[in-house]
């Protein structure tokens, strides 16, 4: 007898949910950067310039940390699906 317990969750809707926590992460991390820009046309005092960017090297980093993520996420989706394919074709 097979048993299926509804708080369970499949690996794909991990990775859904993975991938959309991703994304929402991204928006949030490309927000930030363009309201920096807005900023930084408006500062004019030296230290504040740079500490504007420091914040955008920060900021442009964690955006390209995030999207590495979503890249290896994406890879794993690909790669569960063409492994299934492949048990399914014997």
């Amino acid at each position: 007898m097979r048993l299926f317990f509804k708080d369970k969750k499949s690996e794909e809707d991990l990775i859904a949910e993975k991938r959309a926590e991703l994304m929402a992460e991204l928006k949030a991390a490309r927000d930030d950067i363009d309201a920096l820009y807005a900023n930084l046309s408006y500062v004019v005092e030296p230290d504040m310039i740079d500490c504007c960017i420091y914040e955008l090297n920060a900021l442009q980093l964690r955006y390209k940390i995030l999207l590495n993520q979503m890249k290896d996420e994406e890879a794993k989706a690909c790669m569960s699906i063409k492994n299934g394919e492949e048990i399914a074709d014997i």
